[in-house]
C-alpha cells in the first residue's frame, strides 16, 4: 500500500524541508534500493528555510529538516552504510524538544497545557519512531550470518542485495527466524502466490554458496529455467562465478564449473544419466513449483489415475539427487501445496535431518474475486427465442441464421471475501456497458463464447488502465482473444504502443528465424501482448519486456505457462474458461481445470511493488445465471464456483507418482507407457540401490514397513523387467544385455534397443575414417530407426505435430492406425526434417514440410508445426542422438581420430540448436554468451563469413582453444 501511495505523490519543484522529507519517505516506501541510494547520499544536505518566514515557520522547518535527516539516516542504515548517529536518537530528540517547549498555566486543580502550533511534526515524529523500529527489524543488512558462513562475506553480500531490495517482508523475517538459512534443515515453503517465496529462497541459495556448497534448482519449464537463470546470475554476482542454464553442459563442450545448476527435471535427469559423478557434492536442492512432483489425484468417480512421465521424472530426479548427495538439504517452493506437514515428515525421514513447513498465510496484496454471470430473466428470454427458432427451422442443429443476434449483458458477481464461502456476502456489479454476442450449441442453448466475451472484457479492463492478463487454455485462442481486445481499443482511439529498440531487435531476430515478419507473434495490433508455449525465445523476451514497462502493452493474453512462476505482474486477471479441451481418448472433450491450476493463474493478480490490490474474474466455460430474490442472489451453479474460489491457494495434496505407478503394475501389470518406463528405469540399478530409492519415495518413506515394502516393489519391477526382456529376446540374436543394462536403466530405455544399436556400430577401421558428419549421420539414422524407443512421442510433441490417425463417431474416438504404422510415418519424415533444421532452414519452411507429411485435412497452422518441432521435438531427438553417440564412444573410442573425440560432446547440441557443423555451435554459443540476438538462421550465414579465417581443427588441443579460434576470427579476442 505504501509503495503504491508514493506513486501518487506530487512533489513541489521548490526544495523545502517538507519536500525533502516526502522524497525520503517515497524512497523508503518504494522498497527500491536504487531510489534509496539516490536519496541517502554520503552527506545530508539540509534545505534552506525562507528568510522572510516567521519564527514559528522557521521552527517547523527546523523540525522537518531534522525528521528528514532521520529518514536519511534510516535509508543509510538500510543500505548498510556508516552513520554518525542512530535515526532513533534524532527522532527522539525532536519529540523531546517539542515536549519541553510546552507551557503550563495554573488553573486550579487542572493546569492548562499550551503547546506551540507544531502538531504536524510532533505526530509525524511519534509515528516515525514506531515505523523506524519496524523498518530496522526488517532490513536485509540486519540479517545475521547463517551457520557456517563467514560473517564478513555475508555482510558484503547483504549490502549488495540491499542496493536493490533493502527490506524483507514480515514472512521473510519469520522464515529467517525459523532457521530457514541454516545448514542441515530442509523446508517446505507454501507462502501464497506473490508472497516472495523466491526472494527468501535466493538468500538460502546464497548462504549455501558462501558455505562452498553447490545448488541444483529444478524448475518445471524451460521458460522458467531461463528466467531463474537470469535472475540468479544478476543477484548472485557478488559470490557466484557462474549460473549454469538448464542445458546438457556437454552439448556445448563446457565444463560444469558453475555452482548453481538451473534445470528442468528432465534436463537434470539426462545430465545425471550421462555423468556418474554429476551432482555428487550438492548442498541444496530447490524444487520450484513443487506441486509438479505430484501424481494424479483421484478422478471424479473416485477411481485412481496414472501420472504422466513428467511427474515420474521430477520425483525420480529428486530421489536420484538425494542418493548422490545424501548431505543435501531440500527446499520445496509452492503456493499450492496443502499437505506440507506430510512432505516435511517425508523429507525428515529421507535426509535424517530436521525438516519444517512454513505456511504463513500473509501476502502483501489483497484480491477480490468474481465470476461472469447473466441475468436469469435475460437468458430465459434467449432460450425462449431459440426454442421458437428451432420450431421454425425444423432442423436438428441450428444454422448460422439461427445463431444470429443472440446477445446478453454480462455482470460480475463478486464476493466480499477472497476465499468464497456460503455465508459470505456478494455484490452484483456491471462489467460492460452493453450486451455481448453469445454462441449457440448443437442443442439450441446459449454458450459462453469465451473468446469474444473475454476479448471485450480485456478491452474494457485496458480502458480502465488495469493492464490485465487474460488466461486462455489453448494456444490458438490467445490470438483470437487478443484480436477482439485490440480491435475494441482501436475503435476507442487507443494508439499503438511504441516498442523499444531492444524489443524491435528481438522481434527482427524472430522474423529471421521464422522466415518472414508475418509469422512473428507476441504483439497483436501494437496494443495487446500474446504469450504461449510456442513463442521463440526472442519473441517471448520482447513481449515480456513490453508488458513489464509502465508505458508498454495495455494487456496480455497468455496460456497457463505464465502462471508457472513467470514474473509478469498485473492488476487484474481474467480466466477465459475454467475448462480445457483434452484429446485423450479415454476422457475427451472439455474437462474442468484442476482447482490448483485456476488459483495459480489467479495469483498473478496484484503483485507487491506494482499493485497492492488485484482483481480476479472467472469467465466460465458455460453460461451461469443470477437472480435476486428476497435480497439474496440465487446462482444455480454457485456450487461450481465454490469448488474453485472456495479454497485457499494451498489446495493440492501432493501424492507420490512412483508408488501410483507401482500400485498399477501390482494390480494390472505393465499396461501403460509410464509403467514400462518405470520398469526400464529400475532395470539396471543394483538391487540394494533400487531398494534405497524406492524406500525413499514419498509413498513409502514414512511407512512402518518401509524396507520390506521397497524390497517387494523392487522384486516386482525385476519380474516385469525380465518379462519385457523375454518378450524381446527372440527379436535379436544373442544380445549383449549385461553390458548395457546399467546405461539403459539410467536413460529409461530397453537394453535390447541399446544392444541393437551397438550391434550395428561399424568396425574400428570404418570409425577411424569418420569425420564429424559421419558420426552425426550415424546418430540421426539410428535415432530414426528406433524413434519411439528413444524419443517419447507425447513429451516431444510428435503426437501433436503428426498425430496418430483416429476416427470420431459421436462421442467415441478410435485409433485407425497402429503405433507401428504411426512410427513408420515419422521415420519417413525425421531424416528430411532434421536435415532441414540443422541446415539452417527457416522454421516456417520446416513447418510446411511437416504439414505436407501430416496430410492434414482440417485447419492446421503450419508455422506452429515448425515452432513445436523447433522447441519441443529437437531436444528429444538430440537426446536420442546423444544416446547413440555414447554407445559408439563406449565401443570405438580408441578408433576415433583425436579431432572427432574433441567434437564428440557437440553432436547433441548441434542437433538441438540446429547446426550441421561444430564450429557453428561454438559460434552460436559465443554470440549468445556476449548477449547478442543471433538466430540460428543468421549464425549459418555468419559462419560463412569467418570460415576461411579458422585454422584446422587439428590445431586445437581442446574446445577452449577452438573457441579462441572463433573469437579471433570474429575479431573479438
Amino acid at each position: 500500500d505504501a509503495a503504491e501511495t508514493t506513486k501518487l505523490f506530487k512533489m513541489p519543484e521548490s526544495r523545502t524541508p517538507e519536500t525533502e522529507l516526502l522524497c525520503g519517505l517515497s524512497s523508503l516506501a518504494s522498497g527500491d534500493g536504487e531510489k534509496l541510494k539516490a536519496f541517502a547520499a554520503d552527506k545530508f544536505s539540509a534545505p534552506i528555510a525562507m528568510p522572510e518566514a516567521d519564527y514559528l515557520e522557521r521552527a517547523a522547518a527546523s523540525l522537518w529538516t531534522e525528521l528528514a535527516r532521520a529518514v536519511w539516516l534510516i535509508g543509510r542504515v538500510a543500505l548498510g552504510r556508516d552513520v554518525s548517529e542512530q535515526p532513533d536518537e534524532v527522532i527522539l530528540a525532536v519529540i523531546r524538544r517539542l515536549e519541553l517547549s510546552r507551557l503550563q498555566i495554573p488553573n486550579g486543580e487542572q493546569p492548562l497545557i499550551v503547546r506551540p502550533r507544531l502538531a504536524g511534526p510532533y505526530h509525524f515524529a511519534r509515528l516515525l519512531r514506531h515505523v523506524s523500529g519496524v523498518l530496522l527489524a526488517s532490513m536485509i543488512v540486519r540479517v545475521s550470518a547463517p551457520s557456517g558462513v563467514e560473517p564478513g562475506r555475508w555482510s558484503d553480500f547483504v549490502r549488495e542485495i540491499a542496493a536493490r531490495r533493502p527490506f524483507l517482508w514480515r514472512n521473510h523475517v519469520s522464515a529467517v527466524s525459523s532457521g530457514f538459512l541454516n545448514q542441515g534443515h530442509s523446508f517446505v515453503l507454501t507462502f501464497p502466490t506473490g508472497a516472495g517465496k523466491t526472494t527468501v529462497t535466493e538468500l538460502r541459495i546464497a548462504a549455501e554458496l558462501l558455505r562452498g556448497r553447490k545448488v541444483v534448482f529444478l524448475a518445471p519449464t524451460r521458460a522458467l529455467v531461463d528466467q531463474v537463470s537470469r535472475d540468479l546470475s544478476e543477484r548472485l554476482i557478488p559470490i557466484a562465478d557462474s549460473v549454469v542454464r538448464g542445458q546438457l553442459l556437454e552439448d556445448y563442450g563446457e565444463d560444469a564449473a558453475g555452482r548453481v545448476f538451473v534445470q528442468t527435471p528432465e534436463q537434470c535427469l539426462a545430465y545425471l544419466s550421462f555423468d556418474a559423478e554429476a551432482h555428487k557434492d550438492l548442498g541444496l536442492v530447490v524444487v520450484d513449483e513443487a506441486h509438479q512432483l505430484s501424481g494424479e489425484p483421484p478422478a471424479a468417480d473416485g477411481s485412481t489415475r496414472l501420472p504422466g512421465r513428467r511427474a515420474v521424472d521430477a520425483m525420480w530426479t529428486l530421489l536420484s539427487l538425494l542418493q548422490r548427495s545424501p548431505d543435501a538439504d531440500v527446499v520445496f517452493i509452492s503456493a499450492m501445496v496443502r499437505n506440507g506437514k506430510a512432505l516435511t515428515d517425508w523429507l525428515g525421514a529421507v535426509t535424517g535431518r530436521p525438516a519444517s513447513v512454513l505456511e504463513l498465510p500473509w501476502k502483501p496484496t489483497r484480491q477480490v474475486r468474481g465470476v461472469i454471470v447473466y441475468e436469469a430473466s435475460e437468458i430465459a428470454e434467449l432460450n425462449k427465442g431459440l426454442a421458437t427458432r428451432k420450431r421454425r427451422s425444423r432442423a436438428s442443429k441450428p444454422g448460422k441464421a439461427d445463431k444470429a443476434d443472440i446477445q446478453a449483458t454480462p455482470v460480475g458477481l463478486f464476493c466480499h471475501t477472497q476465499v468464497w464461502a456460503t455465508y459470505s456476502s456478494f455484490a452484483k456489479l456491471p462489467v460492460l456497458s452493453g450486451p455481448v454476442p453469445l454462441e449457440v450449441n448443437a442443442y439450441w442453448k446459449p454458450t459462453a463464447n469465451r473468446n469474444v466475451v473475454g476479448g471485450r472484457l480485456l478491452g474494457a479492463m485496458a480502458q480502465a488502465k488495469m493492464r490485465p492478463i487474460v488466461f486462455s487454455q489453448q494456444i490458438g485462442w490467445t490470438a483470437s482473444i487478443a484480436k477482439v481486445g485490440a480491435n475494441f481499443l482501436a475503435a476507442a482511439n487507443y494508439p499503438e504502443v511504441d516498442i523499444t529498440d531492444e524489443e524491435r531487435t528481438l522481434l527482427e531476430a524472430a522474423a529471421v528465424e521464422l522466415g518472414d515478419p508475418l509469422h512473428v507473434e507476441g504483439i497483436c495490433e501494437g496494443r495487446i501482448g500474446v504469450h504461449h508455449g510456442l513463442l521463440l525465445v526472442p519473441e517471448r523476451a520482447a513481449v515480456e519486456s513490453a508488458f513489464r514497462r509502465s508505458n508498454g502493452l495495455l494487456a496480455l493474453v497468455a496460456t497457463p505457462t505464465v502462471a508457472q512462476g513467470i514474473n509478469l505482474p498485473a492488476e487484474a486477471v481474467l480466466i477465459a474458461g475454467d475448462d480445457r479441451y483434452t484429446n485423450e481418448l479415454d476422457e475427451g472433450a472439455m474437462q474442468p481445470l484442476a482447482v490448483h491450476e485456476l488459483l495459480n493463474a489467479a495469483g498473478r493478480a496484484g503483485r507487491a511493488g506494482h499493485y497492492a490490490h488485484g482483481l480476479v474474474i472467472n469467465l466460465p466455460g458455460k453460461v451461469l445465471t443470477v437472480e435476486e430474490k428476497n435480497k439474496r442472489y440465487i446462482v444455480p451453479d454457485l456450487e461450481h464456483m465454490m469448488s474453485l474460489f472456495g479454497l485457499p491457494d494451498q489446495c493440492l495434496d501432493v501424492v507420490d507418482p512412483i508408488t501410483q505407478v507401482l500400485d498399477r503394475i501390482q494390480s494390472s501389470s505393465v499396461d501403460a507407457d509410464v509403467c514400462e518406463y518405470v520398469v526400464r528405469r529400475a532395470a539396471g540399478i543394483p538391487n540394494d540401490q533400487l531398494v534405497r530409492i524406492l524406500g525413499a519415495a514419498f509413498g513409502n518413506a514414512v511407512a512402518t514397513d518401509r524396507v520390506g515394502r521397497a524390497a517387494a516393489q523392487a522384486e516386482l519391477l525385476r519380474e516385469h523387467g525380465a518379462a519385457l526382456d523375454l518378450a524381446q529376446q527372440e527379436e535379436i540374436d544373442e544380445p549383449d544385455l549385461d553390458r548395457w543394462k546399467d546405461f539403459a536403466s539410467q536413460i529409461g530405455v530397453s537394453p535390447f534397443v541399446i544392444a541393437r544399436i551397438a550391434a550395428v556400430v561399424p568396425p574400428a577401421e570404418t570409425v577411424t575414417q569418420w569425420a564429424f558428419e559421419g558420426l552425426r549421420a550415424f546418430a540421426i539414422e539410428n535415432v530414426t530407426q528406433h524413434l519411439f524407443d528413444l524419443v517419447n512421442p507425447m513429451s516431444a510433441g510428435l503426437s501433436q505435430i503428426m498425430p496418430r490417425a483416429a476416427k470420431t463417431q459421436g462421442k467415441s474416438t478410435a485409433y485407425t492406425e497402429s503405433v507401428d504404422e504411426w512410427e513408420a510415418r515419422w521415420r519417413a519424415a525425421v531424416p528430411e526434417v532434421v536435415q532441414a533444421w540443422i541446415g539452417g532452414e527457416a522454421v516456417a519452411r520446416i513447418g510446411q514440410r511437416l504439414h505436407t507429411r501430416r496430410g492434414a485435412t482440417g485447419r492446421v497452422n503450419a508455422v506452429h508445426l515448425g515452432r513445436r518441432f523447433a522447441l519441443h521435438s529437437t531436444p528429444s531427438i538430440a537426446h536420442g542422438a546423444s544416446v547413440v553417440v555414447r554407445i559408439v564412444e563406449t565401443l570405438r573410442a580408441d578408433a576415433m581420430s583425436a579431432v572427432l573425440r574433441l567434437q564428440l560432446p557437440l553432436i547433441s547440441g548441434c542437433i538441438r540448436e540446429g547446426f550441421d557443423d561444430p564450429d557453428k555451435l561454438l559460434l552460436f554459443w559465443h554470440l549468445r554468451r556476449v548477449g547478442a540476438q543471433f538466430p540460428r538462421v543468421v549464425v549459418h550465414s555468419k559462419f560463412a563469413s569467418i570460415q576461411s579465417e579458422l585454422p584446422a581443427w587439428s590445431t586445437a588441443t581442446d574446445l577452449d582453444q577452438r573457441r579462441r579460434h572463433i573469437r579471433t576470427a570474429l575479431g573479438d579476442d
